[in-house]
C-alpha cells in the first residue's frame, strides 16, 4: 500500500503559492463579493489549505467605490466606533461611508470574514482594493478572475493535485458538479461547492 497517497500534507510559510489576482468589484453585490474574496484570501481553494498558515493569495479589487447594497442597507445599516472618549460613540451608514472613505465598506465586509486573530490580521494585509480601474501592481501580472470563475480556480488546484495522485477529476459548467475520487479532499470540494452555490445560485 502506498502510504503517501492520505498523508496530509500542511502548507508553511517556505512552501505556500501565493498568486496575485485581480476582481472587478463594479456592479458586484457586497457580501457575496466580499464572500469570494474572504474564501480566495484564506486559500481555501487550494490543496495544501492549512487553516494555521496564510496561504491565500493576494487580491486586488478595481472599483471597489461600485459595490452594490440590495435593499435599503445603503441608508439603514450602521457601523458602530467608538472615539475612546466618554461619549464618543459614532454611527455611520455605508451611504456615508463611501462618500468619505469609498473602499472601507467593502474592505470592513471581507474584514468580517476573516479570523479575529494575528492571523487574520496577516491576511487582510494580503487584500488591496482601489478606487476606479487603476492599481499599482501591475508588475505582479495578475491574473483576472470573475466570482463565476472561482469554481474553475479550485477545479484547476485540484487537477494539479489530481497529477500527482493520478486521480480522475471533472468538472461540469452546467450543474456546478465536481467528480471527485480522493476522500483527501472531500473538505476542499465541500468548502468550494458550498461558496460556489451561494455564490452562483
Amino acid at each position: 500500500m502506498n502510504t503517501m497517497s492520505y498523508k496530509t500534507v500542511s502548507a508553511n510559510s517556505q512552501t505556500v503559492d501565493k498568486k496575485w489576482v485581480l476582481i472587478d468589484a463594479e456592479g458586484q453585490t457586497l457580501g457575496r463579493l466580499a464572500s469570494g474574496i474572504a474564501y480566495l484570501l484564506r486559500g481555501k481553494h487550494k490543496t495544501n489549505y492549512t487553516p494555521h498558515v496564510d496561504c491565500g493569495d493576494n487580491v486586488i479589487v478595481i472599483n471597489a467605490d461600485k459595490v452594490v447594497l440590495t435593499g435599503q442597507k445603503a441608508t439603514d445599516k450602521e457601523y458602530v466606533r467608538h472615539t475612546e472618549y466618554p461619549g464618543g460613540q459614532r454611527f455611520t451608514t455605508p451611504k456615508e461611508l463611501l462618500m468619505k472613505k469609498p473602499t472601507k465598506v467593502l474592505e470592513n465586509a471581507v474584514k468580517g470574514m476573516l479570523p479575529k486573530n494575528r492571523l487574520g490580521r496577516a491576511i487582510y494585509g494580503n487584500l488591496h482594493a482601489y478606487v476606479g480601474a487603476e492599481h499599482p501592481h501591475e508588475a505582479q501580472k495578475p491574473q483576472t478572475i470573475e466570482l463565476d470563475m472561482i469554481a474553475e480556480v479550485i477545479v484547476a488546484e485540484m487537477k494539479t493535485y489530481s497529477k500527482k495522485k493520478a486521480i480522475s477529476i471533472d468538472y461540469n459548467p452546467n450543474n456546478k458538479a465536481v467528480i471527485y475520487a480522493d476522500v483527501q479532499m472531500l473538505k476542499i470540494i465541500l468548502h468550494g461547492l458550498l461558496l460556489v452555490n451561494c455564490i452562483i445560485t
